[in-house]
């Protein structure tokens, strides 16, 4: 993405086109988000982790208090749709199933929710994964690489 950038920066001398590298090479300043990250949050900290991550992303959001929040841990609002969010912070090679994604699809079937979103530190077992694929599109999983990825294309900085 970046050399493309670049290239037609250059090939059409339009410089201001390089401005959102330069944003995120600030952003970077020197520190990234890795796995070993994850190891300092409680699982209640993690939670906020993800919140404010939607924060950044332009959502409104609520984390929801750890009892009784029947499976979502964070309520993502925007453009008017709501969105419920599990995160599972969880270590790598420990895999989210089916199950967890079969709970949270209840909040759509209710239309308690638009979107659902199932997010892990680790990764998604292959039934887990087959089942957001027949799910459709309101049914989203975020596993341990794309978080990270989301992480270090966002504002927050990781922990010091």
């Amino acid at each position: 993405e970046w050399v493309g950038q670049i290239e037609l920066a250059l090939k059409e001398q339009y410089p201001n086109v390089l401005h959102p590298i330069y944003e995120k090479v600030e952003r970077i300043d020197g520190s990234l988000w890795e796995y070993s990250d994850f190891k300092s949050y409680s699982w209640q900290e993690f939670e906020d982790l993800i919140g404010s991550l939607y924060e950044s992303l332009g959502y409104e959001t609520q984390v929801t208090s750890d009892t009784a929040d029947f499976g979502i841990d964070v309520w993502g609002s925007k453009d008017g749709e709501q969105t419920a969010i599990q995160a599972k912070k969880y270590q790598q090679g420990n895999s989210v199933g089916r199950e967890t994604l079969q709970k949270l699809a209840s909040t759509l079937a209710k239309g308690d929710a638009d979107h659902a979103v199932v997010i892990t530190t680790s990764s998604f077992a292959r039934t887990a994964e087959d089942y957001a694929e027949e799910f459709g599109p309101d049914m989203e999983i975020i596993d341990g690489d794309d978080l990270i990825d989301m992480l270090n294309n966002s504002p927050m900085p990781p922990p010091a």
